[in-house]
């Protein structure tokens, strides 16, 4: 809880120390020890880590692969969550590709159950457009999003992966239609989210209103786990900013 916490409060290097003294606490096998293996592994790709990134993500789709569908509790651990975890890990790493079937696979386990989770759902949808944009398929981009900000739910991560999927988008295809047209909606949205104060969180009040889209600054995409990670930032505990590592 203290790594998320801080992560989102935009301190990846306490959120790193905190989760590595928490993986060495951890009993080998427990759903603690799976939920900090993807604090470390998208914590560690958010500050450049490559090599430790992948070795947290590595392990991180291992536990997964075992894992059940879905589980319910603020602390639990289940396969959708590892492989949603191991997109945003791939994404901010510049691995597309990558990024896209672990997203795939996640919401081919959030099928299983469309009750379940919705929050979390719409958090790898966006995840999943962000790669299909990056990879050359804008129309798919927008299917994902769209269907992402369709959720009566809001958590902050929604407002940054929206944010993001907007950026890449516009900068991307400035000239496609299905582009300005989720544009205007996240436009129409963004005015509706005007009014909203304080710090938002993934663990705190899911605000029902629409999403902050905002430009970030850059995009990557390098052969899976293959070195040259980058550094990205969030200021999404005080403006609901874009996570740019996913731009």
């Amino acid at each position: 809880m203290e790594a998320t916490t801080l992560l989102y409060d935009d301190q990846p290097d306490r959120a790193l120390r905190a989760a590595q003294q928490g993986v060495a606490l951890a009993p080998a096998g427990s759903v603690a020890q799976i939920r900090l293996a993807g604090q470390l592994a998208r914590t560690q790709a958010r500050l450049g880590h490559t090599d430790p990134a992948a070795d947290a993500l590595n392990l991180l789709c291992g536990h997964a692969e075992r894992q059940v569908p879905h589980a319910r509790g603020l602390f639990s651990s289940a396969a959708a969550q590892s492989w949603s975890v191991a997109a945003t890990t791939s994404l901010c790493l510049g691995h597309s590709e990558q990024a896209r079937a672990f997203a795939d696979q996640a919401m081919e386990v959030y099928g299983l159950d469309p009750r379940v989770s919705p929050t979390r759902r719409a958090i790898t949808a966006l995840e999943l457009g962000i790669a299909c944009a990056r990879l050359g398929d804008p129309e798919q981009a927008v299917t994902y999003g769209m269907a992402a900000i369709s959720t009566p739910r809001y958590s902050s991560a929604i407002v940054a992966r929206s944010s993001s999927l907007g950026a890449t988008l516009e900068r991307t295809y400035p000239e496609a239609t299905v582009v300005a047209q989720f544009s205007q909606d996240v436009a129409t949205l963004k005015g509706r989210a005007g009014g909203v104060q304080g710090r938002l969180t993934d663990r705190e009040t899911i605000v029902q209103v629409g999403r902050l889209p905002r430009a970030a600054s850059r995009q990557t995409d390098q052969p899976p786990l293959a070195g040259g990670g980058i550094r990205c930032q969030s200021a999404v505990s005080r403006s609901a900013s874009a996570w740019e590592c996913l731009d």
